[in-house]
């Protein structure tokens, strides 16, 4: 699974060319489109528009979309919807493999909670609750 979650992850930042690290915050979002998604990851995770992705606007938002749902795979497989110890371990997991891709903290907890919100929402609290004890 930890691979899986790595190679999606990592062909979303090819296709985005990941190299943005703007600090800004996502408002709260609603389970929107796919375009909605992946436009919102490009922006909030990569600080780039979705247009200007280098593997182009269709091939960058199939690698969001992959990724996404890759990491509500992982928080699925790992997480309960009740805060708590073994949640916090297991989403710091899910941190550190996001970091070992190219992100950093902030951009990783942001691709997380991009991910709850539109593909897994049952974690939303799960997910706010640690991002805001980091």
């Amino acid at each position: 699974m930890r691979a899986f979650a790595l190679a999606a992850l990592s062909a979303a930042a090819i296709a985005i060319t990941a190299c943005g690290t703007n600090d800004t915050t996502t408002a709260t979002a609603s389970a929107g489109t796919d375009d909605e998604l992946a436009a919102e990851i490009s922006r909030e995770v990569y600080g780039r528009e979705l247009a200007d992705a280098k593997a182009g606007e269709d091939a960058a938002r199939a690698a969001a979309v992959e990724a996404a749902e890759t990491n509500c795979r992982v928080m699925r497989a790992q997480l309960s919807t009740n805060p708590g110890e073994a949640n916090t371990a297991a989403l710091t997991s899910l941190v550190t493999e996001l970091r070992s891709t190219g992100l950093s903290r902030e951009q990783a907890l942001r691709m997380i909670r991009i991910s709850a919100d539109y593909k897994c929402p049952e974690f939303i609290g799960t997910v706010r609750v640690f991002e805001a004890s980091s």
